[in-house]
């Protein structure tokens, strides 16, 4: 909110299923924005600020109909392939213990994607 001036933002996507985060995204849209469900809760009813929802002319949407696992096998044909290269885009490899330092450069900009080399 902060960032906002206490606006709040347009959009928000919740995929961890987690009914504080789902609180949390209400808390942080400006009236009128949305929350995109994607997480599964665990239990199939759960406390949320419904009043708020409706005060601030909230909109949840449900996502369903994922295509996950055709996308999976298209991204992962087309890089066996190499007609697509990400290595370009990874800019610091580093190993678990400079984790630190990993989040520490894409918290300032200097990163685009951070890989962790294990093993």
């Amino acid at each position: 909110m902060d960032i906002t001036g206490g606006k709040g933002v347009d959009v928000v996507l919740e995929m961890s299923g987690n009914p504080n985060a789902l609180e949390n995204a209400i808390n942080l849209l400006t009236n009128g924005g949305w929350v995109g469900l994607l997480g599964l809760y665990g239990k199939n009813r759960i406390d949320f600020p419904m009043n708020s929802v409706i005060m601030r002319g909230i909109t949840l949407y449900g996502i369903t109909g994922r295509k996950m696992f055709s996308t999976w096998v298209k991204t992962t044909a087309l890089l066996e392939s190499g007609k697509v290269n990400l290595e370009p885009l990874i800019t610091h490899r580093i190993t678990l213990d400079e984790y630190k330092d990993g989040f520490e450069a894409i918290m300032n900009g200097s990163a685009m994607k951070v890989m962790f080399e294990i093993g």
